[in-house]
Protein backbone atom coordinates (compact mmCIF):
# COMPACT_ATOMS: atom_id res chain seq x y z
CA UNK A 1 0.00 0.00 0.00
CA UNK A 2 2.62 2.29 1.05
CA UNK A 3 4.50 1.60 -2.69
CA UNK A 4 1.55 2.11 -4.50
CA UNK A 5 0.78 5.41 -2.61
CA UNK A 6 4.29 6.72 -3.09
CA UNK A 7 4.40 5.34 -7.14
CA UNK A 8 1.23 7.75 -7.21
CA UNK A 9 2.19 10.61 -5.60
CA UNK A 10 5.14 10.61 -7.34
CA UNK A 11 3.51 10.47 -10.85
CA UNK A 12 1.43 13.27 -9.52
CA UNK A 13 4.01 15.38 -8.74
CA UNK A 14 5.79 15.42 -12.19
CA UNK A 15 2.93 16.25 -13.63
CA UNK A 16 1.96 18.97 -11.77
CA UNK A 17 6.07 20.15 -12.05
CA UNK A 18 6.48 19.47 -15.32
CA UNK A 19 6.55 22.49 -17.98
CA UNK A 20 4.03 22.74 -20.02
CA UNK A 21 5.25 25.93 -22.50
CA UNK A 22 3.35 29.34 -21.99
CA UNK A 23 0.77 30.04 -19.67
CA UNK A 24 -2.15 28.31 -20.27
CA UNK A 25 -5.08 28.77 -17.46
CA UNK A 26 -6.85 25.26 -18.29
CA UNK A 27 -3.27 23.49 -17.41
CA UNK A 28 -3.47 25.71 -14.41
CA UNK A 29 -6.42 24.85 -13.33
CA UNK A 30 -6.03 21.14 -13.72
CA UNK A 31 -2.49 21.24 -11.37
CA UNK A 32 -4.59 22.76 -9.01
CA UNK A 33 -7.28 20.01 -9.06
CA UNK A 34 -4.80 17.22 -9.28
CA UNK A 35 -2.99 19.04 -5.75
CA UNK A 36 -6.74 19.33 -3.82
CA UNK A 37 -7.36 15.71 -4.81
CA UNK A 38 -3.80 13.84 -4.00
CA UNK A 39 -4.28 16.53 -0.52
CA UNK A 40 -6.73 13.80 0.87
CA UNK A 41 -4.90 10.91 0.29
CA UNK A 42 -1.77 11.56 1.73
CA UNK A 43 -3.20 10.78 5.20
CA UNK A 44 -4.68 7.54 4.27
CA UNK A 45 -1.51 5.18 4.49
CA UNK A 46 -0.50 7.88 7.81
CA UNK A 47 -3.60 6.38 9.66
CA UNK A 48 -2.69 2.36 8.54
CA UNK A 49 0.13 2.93 9.84
CA UNK A 50 -0.94 4.05 13.00
CA UNK A 51 -3.50 1.31 13.15
CA UNK A 52 -1.13 -1.16 12.27
CA UNK A 53 1.71 -0.20 14.30
CA UNK A 54 0.94 -2.35 17.57
CA UNK A 55 0.12 -5.25 15.96
CA UNK A 56 2.99 -5.33 14.20
CA UNK A 57 5.22 -4.90 17.06
CA UNK A 58 3.17 -7.45 18.90
CA UNK A 59 3.92 -10.35 16.37
CA UNK A 60 7.43 -9.26 15.90
CA UNK A 61 7.73 -9.29 20.12
CA UNK A 62 5.74 -12.78 19.92
CA UNK A 63 8.51 -13.91 17.16
CA UNK A 64 11.52 -12.83 18.93
CA UNK A 65 10.38 -13.75 23.08
CA UNK A 66 8.82 -16.58 24.44
CA UNK A 67 6.44 -14.67 27.19
CA UNK A 68 3.79 -12.50 25.86
CA UNK A 69 3.26 -8.54 27.33
CA UNK A 70 -0.09 -8.11 28.08
CA UNK A 71 -0.23 -4.36 27.24
CA UNK A 72 1.08 -5.47 23.99
CA UNK A 73 -1.82 -7.81 23.57
CA UNK A 74 -4.24 -4.95 24.62
CA UNK A 75 -2.69 -2.36 22.22
CA UNK A 76 -3.20 -4.89 19.69
CA UNK A 77 -6.60 -6.20 20.59
CA UNK A 78 -7.91 -2.10 20.46
CA UNK A 79 -5.95 -0.69 17.06
CA UNK A 80 -6.53 -3.69 14.84
CA UNK A 81 -10.47 -2.59 14.14
CA UNK A 82 -9.74 0.60 13.98
CA UNK A 83 -9.00 0.69 10.77
CA UNK A 84 -12.68 0.65 8.74
CA UNK A 85 -13.80 2.88 11.79
CA UNK A 86 -10.67 5.08 10.97
CA UNK A 87 -10.97 5.18 7.59
CA UNK A 88 -14.98 6.12 7.62
CA UNK A 89 -14.34 8.75 9.90
CA UNK A 90 -11.21 10.14 7.54
CA UNK A 91 -13.86 9.92 4.35
CA UNK A 92 -17.05 11.79 6.28
CA UNK A 93 -14.82 14.62 7.65
CA UNK A 94 -13.15 15.63 3.86
CA UNK A 95 -14.27 18.77 2.76
CA UNK A 96 -16.09 17.59 -0.10
CA UNK A 97 -18.38 15.42 1.76
CA UNK A 98 -18.44 17.53 4.36
CA UNK A 99 -20.44 19.87 2.40
CA UNK A 100 -23.13 17.50 1.10
CA UNK A 101 -24.19 16.95 4.76
CA UNK A 102 -27.33 18.13 5.69
CA UNK A 103 -29.74 18.45 8.19
CA UNK A 104 -32.98 17.62 5.92
CA UNK A 105 -30.79 14.37 4.58
CA UNK A 106 -30.22 13.21 8.50
CA UNK A 107 -33.63 13.83 9.29
CA UNK A 108 -34.96 11.38 6.18
CA UNK A 109 -32.38 8.69 7.07
CA UNK A 110 -33.59 8.78 10.78
CA UNK A 111 -37.13 8.58 10.06
CA UNK A 112 -36.82 6.13 7.57
CA UNK A 113 -34.83 3.97 9.75
CA UNK A 114 -37.04 4.35 12.57
CA UNK A 115 -39.99 4.68 10.94
CA UNK A 116 -43.16 1.91 11.66
CA UNK A 117 -43.27 -0.53 8.63
CA UNK A 118 -46.78 0.74 6.82
CA UNK A 119 -46.63 -1.81 4.12
CA UNK A 120 -49.13 -4.34 3.82
CA UNK A 121 -49.73 -6.69 1.15
CA UNK A 122 -53.28 -7.82 -0.15
CA UNK A 123 -53.90 -10.91 -2.28
CA UNK A 124 -54.87 -10.43 -6.14
CA UNK A 125 -57.38 -11.44 -7.78
CA UNK A 126 -58.22 -11.47 -11.64
CA UNK A 127 -61.08 -10.41 -12.53
CA UNK A 128 -63.70 -13.53 -14.44
CA UNK A 129 -63.08 -13.18 -18.29
CA UNK A 130 -66.15 -13.33 -19.85
CA UNK A 131 -66.63 -16.14 -22.18
CA UNK A 132 -66.89 -15.90 -25.62
CA UNK A 133 -69.06 -18.42 -27.37
CA UNK A 134 -69.86 -20.33 -24.22
CA UNK A 135 -66.25 -22.11 -25.04
CA UNK A 136 -64.69 -21.18 -21.50
CA UNK A 137 -64.21 -24.48 -19.41
CA UNK A 138 -65.15 -24.07 -15.55
CA UNK A 139 -61.09 -24.93 -14.95
CA UNK A 140 -59.89 -21.72 -16.88
CA UNK A 141 -62.44 -19.31 -14.72
CA UNK A 142 -61.21 -20.75 -11.45
CA UNK A 143 -58.04 -20.45 -12.32
CA UNK A 144 -58.58 -16.89 -13.18
CA UNK A 145 -60.34 -16.05 -9.68
CA UNK A 146 -58.43 -17.56 -6.99
CA UNK A 147 -55.62 -15.33 -5.47
CA UNK A 148 -51.81 -15.36 -7.12
CA UNK A 149 -49.15 -16.03 -4.48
Amino acid sequence: MLVTYAVVVCVVRRKINSWQGTFDPVVEQQKVHLRHQIRPLMWYPIAYIFVTIFPTINRIYDIVEERDVFALWILHVLFSPLSGALVAIMYGVERDTFRRYRWSNFRGIMRSKFAKDTTTEYPVYVEEVKERDGQKSEDENDALTKPLM
